[in-house]
Order: structure tokens, then sequence, then C-alpha cells
């Protein structure tokens, strides 16, 4: 006699795509069916999807603003959800002024945590603090290529 396979274990998750949530079933391990893909369709994000993404974002971006200046970050995600991300500049080892400060509180019902958007707003303002230091960096250069001439 032939031993049959047990279906997978299977829960309810949460699923993101433009501000919408929905809920779909997936495989234990977190991973999204086949028929899960088929019923949310393309473009949704599992909660813990966006958490990745929104870390990723954050520190792709804080690498980059580092190359720029000499900065530290220190953040805290406390157990009631409130989330804290700092960071500052140091002259060498002597810690400088604040350069970005992010503060989310947990609120009921959000569509996020308050974790997820505090990684995306601190992303998206040192991508904003990035852009505006490459400008100001290529505005000296050529102040000084036209001082040199």
């Amino acid at each position: 006699m032939k031993r049959q396979r047990a279906p997978p274990k299977q829960r309810r998750v949460t699923v993101f795509w433009r501000s919408k949530e929905k809920y779909v079933t997936v495989a234990a391990a977190g991973i999204i069916t086949a028929a899960a893909k088929k019923e949310i369709g393309s473009g949704y994000m599992t909660a813990d999807e966006r958490r990745r993404k929104a870390i990723e974002g954050y520190y792709k971006a804080y690498r980059e603003y580092k190359k720029l200046d000499t900065v530290r970050e220190h953040m805290r995600v406390e157990m009631s959800g409130d989330t804290l991300i700092e960071i500052h500049r140091y002259y060498g080892e002597r810690k400088g002024e604040h350069v970005l400060r992010v503060t989310q509180e947990e609120a009921e019902g959000a569509e996020v945590s308050a974790e997820v958007a505090a990684y995306e707003r601190a992303a998206d303002q040192l991508e904003n603090m990035i852009k505006s230091r490459r400008e100001s960096l290529e505005a000296r250069q050529q102040a000084a290529r036209k001082a040199a001439v």
C-alpha cells in the first residue's frame, strides 16, 4: 500500500498592495501557495516581505549616506512596538549633532507596524539628504573649477 503525503499545514496571513490589505492562505513555512498567488494577483507583499523590503531600503540608503559623511546610527524597537532611529555625525570618537531622528509610535489598527513605518520614513529622509548633499558637493566643485580658471 502506497503512503499518501499529508497536505501541508496552512495559515492565514495579511498581504499588502497599494495600501490595501488582503488575507490569504499560505503554507506553514510562510511560502505563498499557487492558489494564494492566483487569489491575490500580482504586486501584493506579506507583512514579512514588506518589513524586509523596508529594512533593506533603509540600510541601502544608510550605507550610501555613510560614504558621504562620518555618521553612526542608533536604533531601538521597544516591546510596545515604539521605534526610534537616530543618526549622529561623529568627529573622530566624539559624537556630534543629530543628522536624522525618526520616532514612530505603535498605533492600534495601523496598516503597518511602527518599525516598518519608521524604516520607510528614515529611508525616504536619507535619500533626500543624499540628493541634497550630492548637489551641494557638485556646486562646491563647480565653484572651485571656476575659481581655478
